[in-house]
């Protein structure tokens, strides 16, 4: 059979959706899952955060310790250093400069990592039930079992990442003063001996 399309008319038109199918039996609304928009993209700009200041200061720690290790070397070569100075200045070097600003990227971190748990974990549960309900198409549908997946396990990173900056910013350090401060006070109320025998 042979058709002649040289007199055929064609309508070619782009069609898009006006609007989301959404089952009535879902047990969100649209405006509720517009609303959780907010707190989600903030998230994401806290960790896009995270990841810039881990990038910056890693940074900075490699050229820090790219000089450092270059002066080493020169010094190696003219011999003006001797075994334990060179101990001693790399001792300096790990707990000062190397230490601040390790210490200063946990202090930056901290309240970044912070503000991602409490704010995932106030919608976590919310996008874990529109996992497990059709509320719409199965695009939208994959992008709520997506999300619903993947905010466990941000929670979990973040929440785990807080609990050990802290630990090393904080808490040992406070634990450290405590203790140090606990040594200087038995110094200070040791009573010294004192010899009354007759020679």
């Amino acid at each position: 059979m042979n058709h002649d399309l040289s007199n055929s008319n064609y309508n070619i038109g782009i069609y898009m959706k006006t609007q989301i199918y959404w089952s009535s039996e879902c047990p969100y609304s649209q405006k509720e899952v517009n609303r959780s928009s907010g707190p989600l993209i903030t998230a994401i700009v806290l960790q896009t955060v995270v990841l810039v200041v881990n990038i910056v200061f890693n940074m900075i720690l490699a050229a820090i310790s790219i000089y450092f290790i270059t002066l080493l070397i020169k010094f190696d070569n003219t011999e003006n250093i001797t075994t334990e100075e060179e101990d001693l200045l790399i001792n300096k070097f790990e707990k000062g400069v190397v230490g601040r600003v390790s210490l200063g990227s946990k202090w930056i971190k901290m309240p970044l990592t912070l503000s991602t748990v409490i704010i995932i974990a106030r919608i976590q549960k919310f996008y874990h039930t529109l996992k497990l309900n059709k509320c719409s198409d199965a695009e939208t549908n994959d992008l709520f079992k997506n999300l619903g997946d993947t905010l466990p396990s941000v929670f979990n990173s973040n929440f785990i990442a807080f609990i050990m900056d802290a630990l090393i910013a904080v808490i040992l350090p406070g634990l450290l003063y405590l203790y140090e401060s606990s040594c200087r006070k038995k110094k200070e109320t040791v009573v010294p001996y004192e010899n009354h025998g007759v020679d």
